[in-house]
């Protein structure tokens, strides 16, 4: 018998082939710690830019977070500012002065008591370029302005300030740029509808009563008491003229503690101030009244509990004691 030597297949090989073929093949995958070496030097690389990248990422964050306590500490000083302030007795504080600047001290209170808000805000919270913290606008819903009228209306503060931040990386300030943040809050306190007061100026001759007219829009439902008191303006008074004829009228001061009631239900009265005859030929004169009204159901675009006060002027016409021109 013939032996039959087996021929291979195309495409495939020996055994003894793919023996020799074979360590080749992991031969190919040895250089792994080549390769592993040059990783590690690529995160040697890159560590200082990952750890700017987070120091980035805590200075955007921390810088964010500063302006939302800045909005949150102005929304506390806003309510604090609005409901304080208003408890001055009548005629302590005519034109709300002392008021606004009880606003201003109780709104820096508030600010200067938020110990993150001081940590975040390198210099602290400071005034935006106005005059303070806290900024009042009074609105009158009858379009009435407050120096002549009395409207029911709303009464806005705002209190704004600037806030300085870098972010509050402690370690390293003044590595990353700082941000100014702006801390806005506003409250509105709005008051209700109710009887609205007017003192409308007076005029008369030397000689008769000078009549200051209060009226109400509509009737109150409680009286409403108004004591009032003159002021020189050109016109010179008991108070002040240095002999009996010099004077225009007679004074009232207010510690006379003169009033005129309106009573529930009406919606009128009169205040009177007699003047003077001078026989000098002097022009027309000025003198000022002011007034305070107290009432519960009384209402002003800025009230206060104890009462509304303004200023309202008197004309005293001075023709009789001119001489008469010569005709032409």
């Amino acid at each position: 018998m013939h032996s039959t030597t087996p021929v291979p297949r195309p495409g495939t090989a020996p055994a003894d082939r793919r023996a020799v073929e074979q360590p080749q093949t992991r031969r190919s995958s040895r250089p792994f710690d080549e390769s592993g070496a040059t990783s590690s030097l690529e995160l040697l690389a890159l560590t200082p830019l990952l750890a700017l990248l987070v120091l980035f990422v805590l200075w955007a964050g921390n810088s964010a977070r500063a302006g939302l306590v800045a909005d949150l500490a102005a929304e506390e000083a806003a309510v604090a500012a609005a409901l304080c302030c208003d408890d001055a007795a009548p005629g302590a504080d005519p034109d709300g002065s002392a008021a606004a600047l009880r606003r201003e001290y109780m709104a820096e209170a508030v600010l200067g008591s938020r110990p993150r808000l001081n940590d975040l805000c390198l210099a602290g919270p400071q005034p935006d370029g106005s005059a303070g913290f806290v900024t009042e606008t009074g609105l009158s819903f009858a379009g009435a302005p407050a120096a002549t009228g009395f409207a029911h209306g709303a009464r806005v503060i705002e209190v704004h300030f600037d806030c300085e931040t870098d972010g509050a990386v402690a370690p390293l300030r003044g590595l990353f740029p700082t941000l100014t943040m702006h801390g806005r809050a506003t409250e509105v306190t709005v008051f209700a509808d109710g009887p609205q007061l007017a003192v409308t100026p007076a005029t008369a001759s030397e000689g008769d009563e000078l009549a200051f007219v209060a009226a109400l829009n509509e009737p109150a439902a409680d009286s409403i008491v108004l004591a009032y008191s003159t002021q020189d303006r050109t016109a010179t008074s008991t108070t002040a003229a240095p002999m009996p004829g010099e004077l225009d009228f007679d004074a009232v001061p207010e510690s006379l503690g003169l009033t005129a009631t309106i009573p529930a239900g009406d919606i009128a009265t009169q205040m009177l101030v007699a003047t003077h005859d001078d026989n000098v030929c002097e022009g027309d004169e000025t003198l000022a009244l002011i007034v305070t009204a107290t009432g519960s159901t009384l209402t002003a675009a800025s009230p206060s509990p104890h009462g509304v006060r303004f200023t309202t002027t008197a004309t005293i016409t001075d023709q009789a004691d001119c001489p008469t021109p010569p005709s032409p």
